[in-house]
This record gives structure tokens, C-alpha cells and sequence, in this order.
């Protein structure tokens, strides 16, 4: 039997996305070099994704001379509205964004690598891609994100995940389940080529919206949206949890908790989020009240090496969800591998220095309670 060969790392990160190159720039600075980025698309794949009208929700501006990082860049001196001039970037456009900075620090990224399998062996993590090829690490860093992974709640729907440009859609009436911010916004895009839409919904967004948390509300240029649509007269909200829907001959059945059903035309459009964990690595992470079980290095409690980056990282109701909230772990982690790998302290303490300086090392997560006086 021929042997399998391994090509061996001190550190793998899944997924070149955000949180993907912002934590790799932290191990370049480290000095580890080491280590490999395995992305199944291209850099910044998820963005190239996104629905050709979707714009980033959070704005960015150059304020780095402040020590203040423009909100949507992955590290300190670098700024997306510089090199675009744009306050809310698209997805093509972020990817580019990425893409620069990728090469600007010359990190090592394997592209169309997608892995099928994850195991851990004797403490050490065996990996392998759709090509049949085998990697071997001491620290893997998951940073696979979630838009690859959507939670579809029903069945005789599509979810939003799917649209690649709403002018692909040419009905003239859409039902979308969900109220969130791509819910909001997909009925917004709709509503502004002309098409009637239907949201149904169990959440008051106006009694949502008086969170002090920017990750438990609508951002602002959503809310602005939202106030459109409630003076539109083609736009209608039903307010109503949702328990099945049934497809009966030309139409669709929106069935509600307390028996009311909901009747669309057309296929309805699920906008209920994504999922934290996919399946291929679910035997090594606990989820407990949609929060991951990792540690204060955001290490799986259940798997020793597994590191967790990006917008899955809620616990405690502590949501990261947002690239200026999760970016400021990139650090956390990668200094918590140099540790573990015996660099040397006096480096790793310069580069959490560096982060700190720049506000992009949070140690105290459960610090980030919200109390606006305004």
C-alpha cells in the first residue's frame, strides 16, 4: 500500500476571507512563516458571492492616522474607503480589497482548495481537499465564516443566500421571511424596481431597534431603508412566527403559529441567517444557546488547537459579528499560536502592543457591554 505523504504546518487557517488575511498578517508579523491559507474559492470568495447590490452595512472612513482603523479593515494601517473612495463597499469590491492586502504581506494562500475533511489524530490536525491531497498542523484556525453556510428553516423556499442580482428577479410580487438586515434589504432592492413585497416576520423591528447593541438592532443605513418601506404601499408586514410552508398547485402557503396562512405566488425567500458551525467540523466544537464553548483564546474547549476567527465567535450574549468587533481577536489568537510554538516573547509582545495601540486587541470580551447615555 503506498504511503500517504503529509505536508506538515505549524499552523493552518481555513478560509481566506476577513478574518481568514487579518489573522495571517498577525502571524507575518510574528515571524511565522510556516503556515498555509487554504480558501476553497478565491480571496475573499464569500464577498465575490454576495448579491450583486448588496453593500456593506457598516461605513468605512480613513481615520488610521487616529489610531482609529477604518471600521471594515483587517489591519491596523490599511483602509478600504482609501483605496476605493467609498463609504459602503460591494462585495467585489471588498474582495479586491483582500485581495491587496494578500499580496501587500505576501501570504501564503493555496485558492480552490476545498476541504472535505477534518480529524484529529493523536493531537494534531489532518486535513484533506477536494483533490485528495493531505495537510498536517499543530494549530488549526477556523475562519471559514457562515455565508456558506445558510440556515434554510423550511422547505419550499430559497433563502437570499441564492439571489445573485435582485434585477434577476422578475416577478412582480416576492414573500420574504425574516426582518433582519437582509430582509430589510432585499425587500428595499425589490420595492425599488417596482415589485410588490410581503415580510412576515415574528419580531417588532421598531421594539428591536431599542438595543444598545449595534449587533441585536438594524444598522442605521438599514433602518433608513426600513422607513421607506413602511410608507410604501406595495410593501406589507406581517407580524407572525412561521411554522410551515406548504406549496398547493399554482401558489405558496405561509402557515403562521396561530393558523393564519400567508399566500404568495411565487417561491417564497427565507432571510434567517446563517449557521456557526458547519457539519465538517461540528464533532470538535460545542454549541450552547447558538454560543461556541471556547475558551479565553478562543480555543474549542472540546479540541486542544482548534481556534475559532471571524463572525461566528458569539458567546455569553457577546455578539462579534462585525469585522471591527471580531478583527480585534485576530491578534488573540495568533499571539496564543506563537506562544504555543515558542517564538520569542519579546516579539509577541511588540505585536500585541502594536494592536492595542490601534484597538485591535480586545482581551476582555465580556468588557464590550453597551450602555448609550444618548
Amino acid at each position: 500500500m503506498k504511503k500517504v505523504e503529509y505536508k506538515k504546518y505549524d499552523c493552518i487557517i481555513v478560509g481566506a476571507g476577513a478574518s481568514g488575511v487579518g489573522t495571517a498578517v498577525v502571524l507575518e508579523e510574528l515571524g511565522i512563516k510556516n503556515y498555509l491559507i487554504l480558501e476553497k474559492g478565491k480571496v475573499g470568495e464569500t464577498f465575490l458571492n454576495w448579491t450583486k447590490e448588496t453593500r456593506f452595512i457598516s461605513p468605512s472612513f480613513t481615520s488610521n492616522m487616529f489610531f482609529i482603523p477604518d471600521l471594515n479593515a483587517v489591519t491596523p494601517l490599511s483602509s478600504p474607503a482609501f483605496s476605493f473612495n467609498k463609504e459602503h463597499l460591494s462585495g467585489v469590491e471588498y474582495a479586491k480589497y483582500l485581495e491587496l492586502i494578500s499580496q501587500h504581506y505576501s501570504l501564503n494562500i493555496q485558492e480552490d482548495t476545498d476541504i472535505l475533511q477534518i480529524e484529529q489524530l493523536e493531537g494534531n490536525w489532518a486535513l484533506m481537499d477536494n483533490k485528495g491531497k493531505k495537510y498536517f498542523t499543530k494549530h488549526l484556525i477556523w475562519a471559514g465564516g457562515e455565508w456558506n453556510f445558510p440556515k434554510k428553516v423550511f422547505e419550499n423556499t430559497l433563502h437570499t443566500k441564492t439571489i445573485k442580482s435582485y434585477e434577476d428577479l422578475k416577478d412582480e410580487e416576492y414573500l420574504i421571511i425574516g426582518s433582519g438586515e437582509s430582509g430589510v434589504d432585499m425587500a428595499h432592492n425589490l420595492m425599488s424596481l417596482g415589485k410588490k413585497v410581503k415580510m412576515v416576520s415574528v419580531n417588532n423591528i421598531d421594539e428591536d431597534n431599542q438595543s444598545d447593541d449595534p449587533s441585536k438592532k438594524l444598522s442605521p443605513v438599514t433602518v433608513t431603508k426600513y422607513e421607506l418601506l413602511k410608507t410604501n404601499k406595495k410593501f406589507k408586514f406581517i407580524a407572525g412566527r412561521v411554522v410551515k410552508v406548504e406549496k398547493n398547485k399554482n401558489k405558496y402557503e405561509i402557515v403562521l403559529d396561530n393558523g393564519e396562512k400567508v399566500i404568495s405566488k411565487n417561491i417564497p425567500y427565507e432571510a434567517t441567517g446563517f449557521n456557526r458551525v458547519p457539519k465538517i467540523i461540528e464533532n470538535y466544537i460545542s454549541v450552547k444557546n447558538d454560543d461556541l464553548d471556547i475558551n479565553n483564546f478562543d480555543e474549542s474547549v472540546k479540541a486542544k488547537n482548534l481556534f475559532f476567527v471571524g463572525p461566528n465567535l458569539h458567546r455569553k450574549n457577546v455578539i462579534l459579528c462585525f469585522i471591527y468587533k471580531f478583527r480585534m481577536r485576530f491578534a488573540i489568537v495568533a499571539c496564543e499560536v506563537a506562544q504555543r510554538l515558542g517564538s520569542d516573547n519579546k516579539k509577541i509582545n511588540r505585536v500585541k502592543k502594536y494592536y492595542k495601540k490601534y484597538n485591535m486587541y480586545l482581551e476582555d470580551v465580556h468588557a464590550c457591554d453597551i450602555n448609550c447615555e444618548c
